[in-house]
């Protein structure tokens, strides 16, 4: 969100329904400990509009738990970027996404791993063509969250650096756009400091539930 608003994005808006805790200021470090127990996107829109007061920056104290919720915020944007932590939300603003013709940014991160790719744009595949449903809690390998995993502070922040290059490049349109993260997934590994980055291609399925062509 600093990065976008510091580049000059004219309208930002954050959503988190969590309130600013200890344990999340080594990652997300807009927030300071004088905040504790504060609304999450009400502390970063504060430090946005410290940043750049000629940005309209619009907090959310909700989470995206419905499809109602999702489609609000997708609706409202020209580019969404996921930045939960929740499976459910993720394919709540997939679908939101898709249904308002609004490309997605994705990155994530656990432990020293991540991952991002963009969804949706010009007639690329969504989140439900690569990963068609969320894992349920009977899953044989549930997946790996921060909280019960940890992440090393500094892996999302190359992730939702990385993620604020591609936003930036979808906004700007022409050749930049052009030039985005379009049908590939790149994933990070800390861990392999002679390759970290690596790409995979990913493809729309046409059977998709959300995005596929009806035959």
């Amino acid at each position: 969100a600093l990065y976008l608003c510091g580049a000059g994005v004219g309208r930002l808006g954050i959503a988190d329904g969590d309130d600013v805790a200890i344990s999340n200021l080594h990652r997300q470090i807009a927030h300071r400990a004088a905040g504790l127990g504060e609304n999450k996107a009400e502390s970063l829109a504060r430090a946005c509009r410290a940043l750049n007061p000629t940005c309209d920056v619009a907090a959310y104290a909700l989470r995206v738990d419905s499809a109602e919720s999702a489609a609000k915020l997708a609706g409202s944007y020209d580019v969404v970027i996921d930045c939960t932590d929740a499976p459910g939300s993720r394919y709540l603003l997939n679908d939101a996404c898709v249904a308002a013709g609004r490309p997605l940014v994705a990155p994530s991160a656990v432990g020293l791993c991540g991952q991002l790719a963009i969804y949706h744009f010009e007639g690329g595949p969504c989140l439900r063509c690569v990963f068609p449903a969320p894992p349920g809690a009977d899953a044989e390998e549930p997946v790996a969250s921060c909280e019960d995993n940890g992440v090393l502070g500094p892996v999302p922040g190359v992730l939702g650096t990385f993620a604020a290059v591609e936003a930036l490049k979808l906004l700007a349109g022409g050749k930049l756009a052009a030039a985005c993260l379009r049908d590939r997934m790149l994933l990070f590994d800390a861990m392999d400091p002679a390759q970290p980055w690596r790409g995979m291609r990913i493809r729309r399925r046409a059977d998709c539930a959300v995005c596929g062509v009806p035959s």
